[in-house]
């Protein structure tokens, strides 16, 4: 645990230097300028701090040992291969390139891919870099990245892929969903769920989602659904995810706070919702969302896959609620965030995820993967 504590701290220090500099140049650092170099190489530094602990690690996450035989069995002749294409067509560039299975390599290069992206895509569109950021960390997308690296890395180019969807700029990106699908098929929900969030959703279309929620979860729907999941992931069969209902009360309480957050802000202000940005609606409605998602898909396998792809703009909808409200309001939801991120570290080392303890290739060996073990 130490080893993130310091990871995240050096990374909050950096945060606070970026936040430092723009507020120097009086709301933003104008392009080439020195303000915005020292910009851009804090940001290079702060890339550096992220993929190389990620990168040097060994049978860390839960799922470590799982991804370097699904590498493997790309290099095997007729085998039945559940990761995508973009994957597999990855890893056996890499194996072939290098002449062995080289799997730390291609972990690094995953690590090295989402930190790119999710750093560019806050900054293409974060109203304050800094926070955004600091939400991003304390939220646990960054440590999350140590498990489920297919997902991940698909999460930080849809991180991208949202900034030309609330621009309306369309072939830029599905071309960056379709990408990212190749990584991990779960990013095609955006393509039917980020335009449901556009509509003008009232209490009545709301309650009417509700009503819908609730009639999923019948016993004969829930069964129906779950066939669908099977065949979209032939994984989850005969396994532990299916049949299982475990609602998660902390993204409930999140997504549930941020949009009482939202509502006092408008009435504060005096502001109807549909009165608000096209894209402020957008973020409401994907929390919204979310909530119900986590209420009446608790059902679903790791529901939180989805979800994700909707309460990560939380990240952006947050500071824009927080930084024009009081002082004593930036300050609850900073203490609230580090909470938030304690309580993870608290589970890091569960087996569902597993990140702790922190080993590293300098000082551990690799266990064999089950090819090994069956041979």
């Amino acid at each position: 645990m130490i080893v993130y504590i310091a990871i995240t701290s050096i990374m909050l220090l950096l945060l606070a230097l970026i936040r430092r500099v723009e507020l120097a140049g009086e709301g933003g650092v104008r392009p080439y300028s020195r303000g915005e170099s020292a910009v851009r190489l804090v940001l290079v530094i702060l890339f550096f701090v992220m993929v190389i602990p990620e990168a040097l690690r060994v049978n860390v996450g839960n799922d470590y040992m799982k991804y370097v035989e699904f590498m493997h069995l790309t290099t095997v002749k007729g085998a039945y291969l559940v990761t995508e294409p973009g994957f597999n067509g990855l890893v056996r560039l890499i194996y072939g390139l290098c002449g062995y299975e080289n799997y730390l390599l291609v972990f690094a290069i995953f690590a090295a891919g989402t930190a790119a992206m999710s750093i560019i895509g806050t900054r293409l569109q974060a109203p304050d870099f800094a926070f955004s950021f600091f939400l991003f960390l304390m939220f646990g997308y960054y440590l999350q990245s140590y498990n489920t690296v297919r997902y991940y890395f698909a999460l930080a180019a849809i991180l991208i892929a949202l900034y030309f969807f609330t621009r309306r700029e369309w072939i830029p990106f599905v071309c960056l969903v379709l990408f990212a699908a190749c990584f991990h098929k779960s990013a095609l929900v955006v393509l039917a769920l980020w335009p449901l969030c556009l509509l003008p959703w009232n209490l009545v279309m709301t309650g009417a989602a509700a009503a819908l929620g609730l009639a999923v979860n019948l016993p004969a729907l829930r069964g129906l659904w779950m066939d669908v999941l099977v065949r979209l992931y032939p994984s989850y069969e005969n396994t532990v995810f299916i049949g299982q209902v475990r609602l998660s009360f902390v993204n409930i309480a999140r997504c549930a706070a941020v949009l009482l957050l939202a509502l006092y802000d408008l009435r504060v202000r005096g502001v109807r919702k549909k009165d608000l940005p096209a894209v402020e609606q957008f973020y409401f409605n994907a929390t919204l969302l979310a909530l119900g998602i986590y209420v009446f898909g608790s059902f679903v396998p790791e529901v939180s896959r989805i979800a994700y792809y909707l309460t990560v703009t939380q990240i952006f909808y947050l500071p824009v609620l927080v930084l024009r409200g009081r002082k004593e309001l930036r300050v609850l939801t900073v203490c609230a965030a580090v909470l938030y991120f304690a309580a993870f570290l608290w589970k890091a080392g569960s087996p569902d995820i597993r990140i702790l303890p922190y080993q590293t290739i300098v000082f551990h060996d690799l266990p064999r993967i089950l090819s090994e073990v069956t041979q």
